[in-house]
């Protein structure tokens, strides 16, 4: 279609920390076309993810009351749409937060899923229920990461499945890279790296991952747990540390900007959550070429090499995944085989920008 214009669209979701949606958007604004399209931002937070580089772009950022604020919240939105925006795009983790759903008035919207189910509790489950009435009703389109992800939004609902998507070539295995971030740690080569990578909530699983690591490194004592993530639990898991007497072989990385780099100094990654929508960070290390074990919480859409294994949450069976990583350390090739290239680029940005891009104009042709 054409309108003679560039299209509006208002996503929903940029917050101050660096997760999967923040991920996902910018993104997507690296790879949009900016001449027929205008992409708008509402930010949670006093200093929202990639701000300045949205900015570059051209994007609006539009801050946001707290949700406890509810006028102001509710008036806030209101006042945003009533400035033309063709689309509201709502990036949700949750069916709770429904109501601006209630207030998009004649804007089409998408409703986009990016998390699993996970426990809230009677109250949350009965909010949950309301807020997943009004966005199975609601939107003009049902987008989800994965399907245990369009299921927790939706229900029973039809959804489209619109995987997260990566720059492929970004995230490619650096042996430069490499040897540049373990020089900077004062790591050598020969030591076995376990990374994680994630926001530090009870999500993502540490206490788990702490526990595992210190019986492996009873039998490996040179090896290193490197955690990239900063958040709420921060100091439980530091007392945690301290108190397995890890100190000196577990590193807390907080919030890293150079994601690649990471990867490729990584030996292998787990990722033990307890519920994901996703998970950016098993696609992102498979196109690194790196060895990971997810937990069933992982959905299959992420898992597209034989380099990520799902196992169930026993430390027993992590364990032996991760001696046999090591003993086949150097016997493992980094670099991606051309039927692992063919499956990871399925997965590559710039075609998964093309095709929202299509879906907008479908949209807003009904």
């Amino acid at each position: 279609m054409s309108l003679n214009r560039k299209i509006r669209v208002l996503h929903m979701g940029i917050d101050d920390r660096r997760g999967g949606i923040e991920t996902f958007l910018v993104e997507l604004a690296r790879n949009i076309d900016w001449d027929s399209f205008q992409f708008d931002f509402f930010c949670y937070g006093n200093n929202p993810a990639y701000a300045e580089e949205l900015k570059s772009y051209g994007a609006r950022l539009i801050s946001l009351p707290n949700r406890k604020n509810f006028v102001a919240y509710r008036n806030a939105i209101r006042a945003s749409l009533d400035d033309g925006y063709d689309i509201l795009h709502l990036h949700k983790n949750s069916p709770a937060d429904f109501l601006p759903l209630l207030w998009s008035g004649k804007t089409k919207v998408v409703a986009h899923s990016h998390n699993g189910e996970h426990s809230s509790g009677l109250i949350g489950k009965t909010v949950n229920d309301i807020g997943r009435h009004f966005f199975s009703k609601k939107p003009d389109l049902k987008l989800a990461c994965s399907k245990p992800a369009g299921e927790w939004l939706f229900g029973n609902d039809d959804f489209i499945v619109f995987p997260n998507s990566v720059n492929v070539k970004d995230y490619f295995y650096s042996e430069t890279s490499r040897v540049k971030v373990r020089n900077e740690w004062g790591i050598d080569d020969s030591e076995f790296v376990i990374g994680a990578v994630g926001r530090l909530v009870e999500q993502k699983n540490y206490p788990f991952l702490l526990s595992l690591f210190s019986e492996f490194h009873a039998s490996h004592p040179s090896c290193v747990l490197a955690i990239a993530g900063e958040g709420e639990l921060r100091q439980p898991i530091e007392s945690e540390i301290q108190k397995l007497e890890l100190q000196d072989s577990v590193r807390i990385l907080g919030r890293y900007d150079d994601m690649p780099a990471l990867y490729s100094a990584f030996d292998c990654l787990c990722v033990p959550s307890v519920y994901e929508g996703f998970s950016f960070v098993t696609l992102e290390a498979q196109v690194s070429g790196l060895f990971t074990v997810v937990s069933p919480a992982v959905p299959d859409e992420a898992i597209v090499t034989a380099r990520a294994v799902k196992k169930e949450l026993d430390r027993s069976v992590w364990l032996a995944e991760l001696d046999s990583c090591y003993n086949h350390l150097n016997k493992v090739e980094r670099s991606l085989t051309e039927d692992e290239l063919s499956s990871v680029n399925c997965y590559d940005v710039k075609t998964a920008a093309s095709k929202l891009m299509g879906m907008y104009e479908k949209v807003l042709e009904c």
